[in-house]
């Protein structure tokens, strides 16, 4: 499992002179984890997936990294793109790339376990997300190609799950992020209350129960690698 950057046993904390963002998570840290973890054995087919922020770190890195990838999995995300909401959650990330830019200049990176929102995080990665937020699109992050031109050219197999209660990625921020696979063969699957012993099916609680989630998972791989992708 890939550890981000900052947390953990990471030997690094977002401060004033600590700093990342999206360009050193994609193009330094992932990359990191996979040629450590191929050499156990190369003859894994990986697919790399992840949760929130990194199930969207995830994708980007499979759309401009095919060849090093079999596919994509992603469970409880999709674009922060403030149109796809609705309600407090709509006007919540229509105001975040200001209250992240004024936050971040302040504090020299993001508090965000005093302010209620995510965890501590480096001005950086806070930075690259609250301009998906606005945007609701991805930059090249400094590898000097498109994103957008990259999504729509993979055409490995991309699954995303959807967690039926979760406010933080409803339905269409995930269906948003897998319409740019436009050549992937991709499928969406969507848990339920009924699916979980006592978790909630929303943006944390399953991962109390994550038991669904990788049954699920481990089922799309063995049908997709069955027939081939």
């Amino acid at each position: 499992m890939h550890e981000w950057r900052g947390v953990g046993s990471s030997a690094l904390r977002a401060s004033r002179a600590c700093d990342w963002g999206y360009h050193e998570l994609l193009h330094l840290d992932i990359p990191a984890s996979l040629t450590a973890a191929r050499p156990c054995d190369p003859r894994i087919d990986w697919i790399v997936g992840g949760h929130s922020v990194g199930g969207q770190l995830a994708a980007v890195f499979a759309a401009m990294n095919p060849e090093q990838v079999s596919g994509l999995a992603v469970v409880a995300t999709g674009s922060p793109w403030w149109q796809l909401f609705s309600g407090r959650m709509r006007l919540a990330l229509r105001a975040m790339p200001w209250i992240v830019g004024a936050v971040t200049s302040l504090a020299g990176y993001y508090p965000g376990k005093r302010l209620g929102f995510a965890g501590r995080e480096s001005l950086g990665v806070m930075r690259d997300w609250a301009r998906t937020t606005r945007e609701g699109r991805y930059a090249d992050y400094g590898s000097g190609a498109d994103p957008a031109q990259a999504f729509a050219r993979f055409a490995r197999p991309v699954l995303g799950v959807h967690l039926d209660e979760d406010t933080f990625c409803p339905d269409a921020s995930l269906r948003w992020l897998l319409q740019k696979f436009a050549e992937a063969p991709v499928d969406h699957l969507d848990l339920r209350a009924a699916d979980f012993r006592s978790a909630k099916a929303d943006h944390f609680s399953w991962l109390k129960e994550p038991l669904p989630v990788a049954t699920a998972m481990a089922g799309w791989i063995r049908s997709r690698l069955a027939r081939g992708g």
